[in-house]
């Protein structure tokens, strides 16, 4: 194990979920910084669970955050260029192996390069998430929103200038090496200071312009999605039948983007 602290944890879970899926193949896999052995105190131990039928996965620790994939879903993932996937086959440190890994790992799949494309398009997703909850004056959720939003974008720079992305904490420094010092710095306060409206704003500003840079038609995307949602607000606030999203809306595309791993 990368540290100590987290064995009985870590031990704990392998034992529950080997025991759930006595009958099916699986392999658990330690990802995110602790397997980098970059993590801080009050880091999350992340795992993944591959398995040849859809793994069971039973109530766990807060935490721990688990994904639970089929071996077929996990190949797909692998094969259209996610870099999820990607990291845990060159990064992921087994504690669970089985054949359908083994043969996963070994694969051509596994040296398939991620498709910086989709960080930007999930970056543009988050900006307007995060856009959408300062106007209403959350800044703690909008500030989330805000370190997924950055965290995409720094994945895809990196992705473009052909250096792969580890986990967080070395992002910041990797970051530094393409001369995107100040995107770090950025990554860096979001990640553990205290946030301000004032800062969000200019955090705001300064992520659209990159996205502007690095694709401009998820830029067009953002737009229209902030027009839509202003064009909505609008229709409630002067009683009339609403246009573009509902009120639910920003809350289901939220849960969408969660849902493709995002």
């Amino acid at each position: 194990m990368p540290d100590p602290s987290y064995t009985s944890l870590t031990q704990d879970f392998v034992r529950s979920v080997c025991s759930a899926n006595e009958k099916t193949q699986i392999s658990v896999i330690l990802i995110g910084s602790v397997a980098r052995s970059t993590h801080a105190s009050q880091s999350d131990l992340d795992l993944l669970v591959v398995g040849d039928q859809p793994p069971r996965v039973e109530r766990h620790p807060d935490r721990l955050h688990v994904q639970a994939l089929t071996t077929m879903q996990f190949t797909e993932r692998l094969r259209a260029g996610d870099d999820f996937a990607g990291w845990c086959v060159r990064y992921g440190v087994p504690l669970v192996t089985s054949r359908g890994w083994l043969e996963i790992v070994s694969s051509p799949d596994a040296a398939v390069w991620p498709d910086w494309h989709k960080k930007v398009r999930h970056a543009a997703r988050r900006l307007t998430l995060a856009a959408t909850l300062l106007e209403t004056g959350d800044i703690l959720a909008a500030a989330e929103e805000m370190l997924y939003a950055v965290s995409h974008t720094a994945r895809a720079i990196l992705l473009k200038n052909g250096i792969f992305p580890l986990s967080r904490p070395e992002i910041i420094a990797q970051l530094r090496g393409t001369g995107h010092q100040h995107l770090g710095k950025l990554l860096q306060g979001l990640s553990y200071d205290e946030p301000t409206k004032a800062a969000m704003n200019r955090n705001l500003l300064y992520v659209k312009r990159l996205l502007v840079y690095l694709d401009k038609p998820v830029y067009r995307e953002f737009v229209q999605l902030r027009r839509r949602h202003m064009l909505a607000k609008k229709g409630r606030l002067s009683g009339l039948p609403n246009a573009g999203l509902e009120r639910g809306d920003f809350g289901k595309f939220r849960n969408s983007i969660e849902a493709k791993g995002s």
